[in-house]
């Protein structure tokens, strides 16, 4: 069984392949870019596809920004596993 859980993230913690929720809607971050001009401050340019919708949208976040991370969690870590196989009589 999987458990939804949400932690509060920087734009310094964004990696390829994490999912935050922006305007209530999951996305996943496909690529991103932190840049510092020489003259104002650092953001981070991201692509981020939407799991609802698989739109892909670009977005700009300012540096130090927080986002909200979202994804699956076990709920434990005891799995049960057959150890016998079905009979195919």
């Amino acid at each position: 069984m999987l458990t939804k859980y949400s932690d509060m993230a920087s734009t310094s913690d964004i990696r390829n392949g994490m999912c935050i929720d922006m305007n209530g809607d999951p996305y996943q971050v496909m690529e991103f870019l932190h840049v510092k001009p020489g003259k104002g401050a650092a953001f981070v340019r991201t692509k981020l596809r939407n799991l609802n919708n698989g739109r892909v949208l670009e977005n700009t976040f300012p540096a130090g920004s927080k986002l909200t991370e979202v994804g699956s969690r076990p709920a434990s870590t005891n799995t049960s596993i057959p150890t016998e196989k079905p009979s195919t009589s």
